[in-house]
């Protein structure tokens, strides 16, 4: 059973390194910390207007009508949890600020040296968070940006970096189409002698809503700085006013532990006058099944 533990805590490692043989996918404000992040991947950006954990489609904060509120909690395997809060509020005709503050905490990992001499243990922990303003221009057309951040504190290590997102959105009648570019800035750990290259993305999205808006669907095409392209897509049906049913899917190889699709409840949502509880999961293989939970209101 220990060393159990110690292989899956050090594949949990290198999912989060900061190497190369990682593929420098995880940044840990991109890691999912709300339950429609986790469900729907990065068709929430498209789907979900108000800010999700520490994640934000800036341009998309042009359509929140309501000052909003949510806090979220995910559960990973044992000490592996992850908090977050953030928040919107609109200010009419000039735009909408969001922001988001975030919390992941990897527990007590066991360190592996290169012929598997045990290293002792080590807790990690990151502190996040984003800060966003978008605004409608002209003909449909809105804009916006976000600045982002993180701070890894372990015993003898405190990496942080900093990036930015920029997006466009143009709304026609039922149809909104989304231009992201994700992750710009300099090379991470800002701090660190050893440094990477951002995962710079473009994303090109598509999103409409059936069916006095109980159907909403999305499809984003990402392409991600050296790595293979892939598409997110999600679904939020509404069977009743007051409940959705997310679900959420994506064919990114670059995380081979996860499960393609993610699922997802929601009672109440936010962006109208009311409160909203959500729910979301996603299996993760050997490293466990993800669940999240939210509370959020607007008002």
């Amino acid at each position: 059973m220990k060393m159990k533990k110690i292989v899956l805590w050090s594949a949990l490692g290198l999912c989060l390194s900061f190497t190369p043989a990682a593929a420098q996918y995880s940044l840990y404000w991109d890691l999912p910390a709300s339950p429609a992040g986790l469900s729907l991947g990065l068709s929430s950006l498209i789907l979900v207007p108000e800010p999700e954990g520490t994640i934000i489609n800036p341009a998309s904060l042009s359509s929140v009508k309501w000052r909003s509120a949510k806090a979220a909690g995910l559960q990973w395997w044992q000490d592996v949890y992850a908090g977050a809060f953030s928040a919107a509020i609109p200010f009419g005709r000039f735009g909408t600020a969001g922001a988001s503050l975030g919390y992941w905490s990897f527990g007590t990992m066991a360190g592996l040296g290169p012929n598997g001499e045990n290293l002792g243990n080590f807790e990690s922990q990151a502190l996040l968070w984003s800060a966003g303003y978008g605004r409608p221009l002209f003909l449909g057309w809105s804009a916006g940006f976000v600045v982002k951040g993180y701070s890894l504190l372990m015993l003898e290590r405190k990496d942080w970096s900093w990036g930015g997102d920029f997006s466009l959105k143009y709304d026609y009648k039922f149809i909104s189409a989304h231009i992201l570019a994700r992750n710009l800035g300099p090379k991470y750990p800002v701090n660190n002698a050893v440094k990477f290259n951002l995962p710079a993305s473009a994303n090109l999205g598509l999103a409409t809503k059936f069916w006095q808006d109980r159907l909403a669907a999305a499809l984003m095409y990402s392409s991600v700085r050296g790595l293979p392209p892939y598409l997110s897509a999600g679904v939020e049906l509404k069977p009743l006013s007051f409940i959705a049913l997310r679900f959420g899917y994506d064919n990114d190889d670059n995380k081979p532990e996860r499960s393609r699709f993610g699922l997802g409840l929601s009672l109440n949502t936010t962006g109208a006058q009311d409160y909203a509880v959500e729910y979301g999961y996603r299996s993760y293989g050997a490293l466990g099944n993800v669940h999240a939970v939210s509370l959020g209101l607007s008002f």
